[in-house]
């Protein structure tokens, strides 16, 4: 005989679960026809519609972070992130013990704080927060990168090249861009950003373990060969 597959739970969302409640609850129609309607269970409705359970309890043991602790660790997660200093895991973890800490006689984590298996379910609860491998970000570009600096400079370069008659002259603008190849192997370790991040900066501080490459362009697109250092 072939073996049943365990039914999966909660096979609903929280939007459907609300309209049958409303259509119940108002008489538009009985708990099991709005069960249908909206393809909820009947006596998970019925439990809500009769008050035996909270309108947004969810399945499973209560997190130990409240909603708002865990919104208040994402917005501080991204804050982080839009200023170069992206969370790595093991730091999400240590965030979310510390404010555990601070609820004393609510639910608390064990001796050794939160696990793996608290973050996996933080992640799923959480869906707006991925993993990524920083990008490395100079302190110099980080501190230039405002907005203010950059209109300053570009009204600089207007005057620049009005003052000295180089606009109609690309063959005298050139543009030099030093790249430095790193030598150190990377940490491998991922951070933590929004999904809507494109890019996860991580700032960081040069190292003489890196080869340095000089490159010149004009706007005229001539080059000049390439130092490396």
């Amino acid at each position: 005989m072939e073996k049943q597959k365990p039914k999966k739970l909660c096979q609903w969302n929280q939007e459907d679960m609300s309209k049958a409640y409303k259509a119940a609850k108002l008489g538009q129609m009985s708990i099991a026809q709005a069960s249908k309607t909206y393809n909820v269970p009947r006596m998970t409705l019925s439990d809500r519609v009769k008050g035996k359970v909270a309108m947004d309890a969810q399945m499973g043991a209560s997190t130990v972070l409240t909603s708002e602790d865990e919104i208040s660790l994402v917005n501080y997660i991204e804050y982080m992130a839009q200023r170069g200093f992206p969370l790595s895991v093991s730091q999400v973890i240590g965030f979310a013990w510390c404010i555990a800490k601070e609820h004393p006689g609510a639910r608390v984590f064990n001796e050794s704080g939160p696990t793996e298996k608290w973050w996996r379910g933080f992640k799923k609860r959480q869906p707006e927060m991925s993993l990524r491998r920083p990008d490395p970000l100079d302190r110099g570009r980080a501190a230039m990168g405002n907005v203010e600096t950059m209109r300053d400079y570009f009204k600089l370069l207007k005057s620049t090249l009005e003052t000295n008659d180089l606009k109609d002259k690309p063959e005298r603008l050139y543009n030099c861009d030093e790249a430095g190849l790193s030598l150190n192997k990377s940490s491998g370790q991922r951070v933590v950003v929004p999904k809507r991040f494109k890019h996860a900066h991580s700032i960081s501080i040069a190292t003489s373990e890196h080869i340095s490459v000089h490159c010149c362009v004009n706007a005229a697109r001539h080059s000049l060969p390439p130092i490396l250092m």
